[in-house]
């Protein structure tokens, strides 16, 4: 007789809007995966591999949040949930890299782990680890349930933990939890056992306030503001939120205040936004003439090491980091106020009161207008040359990953979300930016901006988005590293990749490491794989690149792909590659 309080878990997910949940099979995890595919409210995806599940998990759960976000002011709004399920054992193991990119990216996922029961720990059973607490520096908090809840008081006790457990995931900050779940044999039911949902569980509903300042708090802050020149605002990874967005344009364009925005920001379409900075920032005589006075930050991390050097160097008076809840870091060693709310609310307001004083005493900052015309400077120049180099490059026939990804970017249609691997591919897209495209948004595992999950999760933002095409960018090391992404019966269609191939790592030739002995045999990881039979063998269209001529008809064939997903292999040069890149830099320099 398999417990109903194991079945609860179903519909108590149901109940707290987890719809989707992820989960590689095992027999320890049995009677949780019966039960999530029995109930029918929930989609139950089966992906073999649990390090590859649980990047598509971080995938579908991100872009849920997303689309939360962008519409979080309508009273409808609801935040759908995302849980993943595995067996005992190494399979929990796999889970870590994802849990942890999605705890600095601060990501809601209800983690569930099937496990032996404590008796049988340490005594050389099968699948069997320590797992309580086995992820407790990533996740906001581990939970265990009771082993074998037959008693009312302990249904009560497993229930009240489920409830406390979701309503932490899914309240801000959001981060992952952990439910530990120890299951005793029989795993399976027998053979007439029907699995009933009870639909009068016991369901504990959160209600989050937002957090707002105070009018004497606002004053205050508007005492520095007025007292204090160059001001400016660098916007860190973020979801696109259209009120932001608004607000930030109205800094800019009213108030002359510089916004500095890498592409992972989302905030690259702003007029007159600063997304050039990682190239003019190379001149260091530029830093002097550049640096703020009061620094306003939100967001999460920067790809532009230039920018963090700069900041730290420049050492503004005041630095303002604004975020609602959660840990806070000194990212640039300047830190001065810690604005506890939520960075729309918070510049929504702070505008409408800097704009509202302005009017009363009919005055323009005119230092902050010089301010800002420098850095707008400093951006048309940075801009220009970029697009001469790259220009100059493709009429000459060279393919770099540079030049490639300067098409792709070019090339990219409006109205898609593009996926940016971590290791050169980011960077490079950091350099170029999409400052002229409409509605693209950008997003990147940039929480530890590791390799091993970026198709992954990008296979798991389309699955959650079918309707919009998603594009990823990505070099061979980390394509190869996560080939199992495609190893489902969920493959979308509306998945678009670009894979840079240069033989492997090439960003070490980027780096400090170029001039090391050890270069090529220990740091490269070199291969001599392509992605052609790789495609064949999950059913992906696929072209191969090695031409510059060839690369645009091959992109307008990749969006123009119907019903399955598509691979464009881009063949370059490593040695080229490093080269042109620091011709780049010099040139500049």
């Amino acid at each position: 007789m398999i417990l109903q309080t194991l079945i609860d878990i179903a519909e108590i997910c149901s109940q707290k809007n987890i719809h989707t949940v992820i989960h590689s099979p095992g027999s320890r995890n049995a009677v949780l995966t019966i039960a999530f595919a029995r109930h029918p409210d929930i989609q139950l995806l089966t992906v073999p591999d649990e390090r590859t599940a649980a990047f598509i998990a971080l995938g579908i759960a991100q872009q849920k949040l997303a689309n939360y976000l962008q519409n979080i002011d309508n009273e409808n709004a609801t935040l759908e949930g995302v849980a993943l399920l595995c067996t005992s054992g190494s399979a929990t193991l796999n889970y870590y890299p994802a849990i942890a990119e999605a705890y600095y990216l601060q990501i809601p996922l209800l983690v569930l782990t099937a496990d032996r029961p404590p008796e049988w720990i340490d005594q050389q059973d099968g699948q069997t680890i320590h797992q309580r607490n086995l992820y407790q520096n990533h996740i906001k908090q581990s939970f265990e349930l009771p082993t074998n809840p037959t008693q009312p008081i302990e249904q009560w006790h497993a229930h009240r933990i489920l409830n406390e457990a979701i309503n932490q995931a899914f309240s801000s900050p959001f981060a992952p939890v952990h439910i530990n779940i120890p299951i005793r044999e029989p795993f399976y039911p027998e053979k007439d056992e029907k699995i009933t949902f009870s639909k009068t569980v016991r369901i504990i509903h959160t209600i989050q306030a937002r957090k707002q300042l105070s009018k004497l708090q606002i004053n205050q802050l508007l005492d520095i503001w007025n007292d204090t020149p160059k001001k400016m605002i660098i916007a860190g990874q973020n979801f696109p939120e259209p009120a932001l967005q608004k607000t930030l344009q109205a800094f800019s364009q009213e108030l002359f205040v510089p916004i500095v925005s890498d592409i992972i920001s989302n905030y690259q379409s702003i007029e007159n936004a600063v997304c050039h900075h990682d190239t003019f920032l190379l001149q260091t005589q530029n830093w002097q003439r550049l640096a703020p006075c009061l620094l306003i930050t939100f967001g999460k991390s920067l790809i532009s090491k230039s920018l963090k050097q700069f900041i730290r160097k420049a050492k503004p008076q005041h630095h303002w980091h604004i975020q609602a809840d959660g840990y806070v870091a000194d990212t640039f060693q300047t830190l001065t106020h810690h604005i506890a709310a939520e960075p729309k609310y918070f510049l929504t307001q702070f505008f409408s009161d800097i704009d509202y004083q302005l009017f009363l005493e009919q005055s323009e900052d005119e230092d902050n207008i010089q301010f800002w015309e420098a850095w707008q400077q400093a951006e048309r120049k940075a801009e220009s040359y970029l697009h001469n180099f790259l220009s100059q490059q493709i009429q000459n026939q060279i393919l770099t990953d540079f030049s490639a990804t300067y098409l792709l970017l070019e090339h990219l249609p409006d109205n898609c979300t593009l996926h940016l691997a971590n290791s050169m591919p980011v960077r490079y897209a950091n350099y170029i930016s999409l400052k002229h495209k409409t509605n693209v948004v950008v997003f990147a595992n940039r929480g530890i901006s590791g390799i091993d999950g970026c198709t992954s999760t990008a296979v798991g933002m389309a699955i959650a988005q079918p309707q919009r095409l998603h594009v990823l960018l990505i070099g061979d090391v980390g394509f190869f590293y996560d080939r199992n992404a495609f190893w489902h019966a969920y493959l979308p269609a509306n998945l678009r990749i670009v894979l840079l191939n240069n033989g492997g790592g090439n960003i070490f030739r980027l780096i400090d490491a170029a001039h090391l002995p050890e270069l090529e045999p220990y740091f490269e990881t070199q291969q001599l794989l392509n992605a052609q039979y790789l495609a064949q063998e999950f059913g992906l269209y696929y072209q191969a690149v090695s031409q510059v001529s060839e690369l645009v008809p091959a992109l307008q064939n990749l969006w123009l792909t119907q019903n399955k997903p598509a691979i464009v292999e881009i063949f370059t040069d490593k040695r080229q590659n490093a080269l042109i890149f620091e011709q780049f830099k010099q040139s500049y320099s």
